[in-house]
């Protein structure tokens, strides 16, 4: 209702969180922007709701084509 990047926010604030330690992953085009906005890294998932070619065009981080991906990416970041 507010928007991802102000509970985003906050989730890292309740946790002492910085930035360079966090990684955001989602399907949404508003999941790349939310993490975009606050400079976290973002990992596509091209499974879910968004078209790849639209969550390509918004340059997210890295995009994982099935959940294998994702540790694979996380250990190459």
């Amino acid at each position: 209702m507010f928007g991802k990047a102000p509970m985003l926010r906050q989730l890292m604030h309740e946790h002492h969180l910085e930035t360079k330690n966090c990684l955001y992953v989602g399907d949404e085009l508003r999941d790349v922007e939310a993490a975009q906005s606050l400079e976290l890294r973002v990992i596509a998932v091209t499974w879910g709701f968004a078209k790849q070619a639209d969550l390509a065009d918004l340059r997210p981080t890295a995009m994982a084509n099935k959940p294998a991906d994702i540790i694979t990416l996380i250990e190459n970041l």
